[in-house]
């Protein structure tokens, strides 16, 4: 059983709609590529566990990436693997996206869920003082 003590972050869960044209093709870019519409799905508090962090090199450039665990209740709505999760975090008055990976119904008792999730770490510029 989870305390709700524990549970002190509100999050979105969002899936992504793609908008349709009148023949129910999706929109695309001028390249080619679907545009996203990210949809709020359900809202709900969990707990936040950084799990672990790595940086790897890929386009000339160094790239960041935390895996992090949310924890939840059951919820009443189907959670996949290509949703994300919308967290705002309040020291950087900024919305962070955590892309969904895995979704691990703990010990299959319908009580608990988590979250697997990654996030890429953008850069924070520099603050001259």
């Amino acid at each position: 059983m989870i305390q709700a003590g524990k549970l002190r972050r509100k999050i979105v869960i969002q899936e992504n709609q793609y908008p349709r044209d009148d023949f129910g093709k999706a929109v695309r870019d001028e390249y080619g590529a679907p545009i996203d519409n990210w949809v709020d799905i359900w809202t709900c508090y969990a707990s936040m566990e950084p799990l672990s962090g790595k940086e790897y090199f890929a386009a000339q450039q160094i790239q960041a990436e935390q895996i992090t665990r949310f924890r939840i209740r059951y919820p009443r709505i189907q959670i996949h693997p290509g949703m994300r999760v919308k967290h705002h975090d309040p020291v950087l008055d900024a919305d962070r996206h955590f892309d969904i990976g895995a979704v691990i119904d703990q010990n299959e008792m319908h009580v608990e869920v988590w979250l697997m999730t990654t996030e890429e770490v953008k850069p924070i510029p520099a603050v001259n003082l």
